[in-house]
């Protein structure tokens, strides 16, 4: 095994994927109803030596923190990754609303320290970084699955405006 004296070293140090209980082959940025469970996985280059790994989610409209613990798995055979693996049930962290938008990451304790994941929902490899803030989340968006479109929005084109674009244009 390599060991680097710093982890900015490694090229690709995460990947993070997830599933859906209920429908397993739904899109990686898919909206998901509040009845469902996800399966989220999370692979570590092996050289992180991690000791430990939370997925945090924050909730959007009010800021609260869920930390999930993921658990160690069976070592990737014939891989320089290690695995962690934690079952989300989304109803547990939806509020009386029973939907929400939630910003979610992975921290992991290594032996260069807690790291935190940084990346988008348009791949599965994230970014590793010493730094706390949220940038770069992925998103998880929770609807209440008894949730029906209003019957004229069927009919018709909506359009929508973001007035700062236009402020911003000159």
């Amino acid at each position: 095994m390599l060991v680097y004296s710093d982890y900015r070293a490694l090229s690709h140090p995460l990947i993070l994927r997830k599933r859906a209980e209920q429908e397993p082959h739904a899109e990686l940025f898919a909206a998901y109803p509040a009845g469902e469970t996800l399966y989220f996985t999370a692979e570590l280059d092996r050289a992180l030596m991690a000791r430990s790994a939370f997925l945090v989610f924050v909730r959007d409209d009010d800021g609260a923190v869920f930390r999930v613990e993921m658990k160690a798995s069976a070592p990737l055979p014939l891989t320089a990754w290690d695995r962690y693996t934690c079952r989300v049930a989304l109803g547990e962290l939806c509020t009386e609303a029973g939907d929400g938008l939630f910003y979610y990451r992975l921290e992991a304790e290594t032996v260069y320290g807690r790291l935190y994941s940084h990346g988008s929902d348009t791949e599965e490899e994230a970014t590793l970084s010493d730094s706390a803030e949220y940038t770069g989340a992925f998103q998880l968006l929770v609807y209440r699955e008894e949730y029906t479109t209003p019957e004229y929005l069927g009919r018709g084109v909506m359009y929508q405006i973001f007035v700062d674009r236009f402020f911003r244009g000159g």
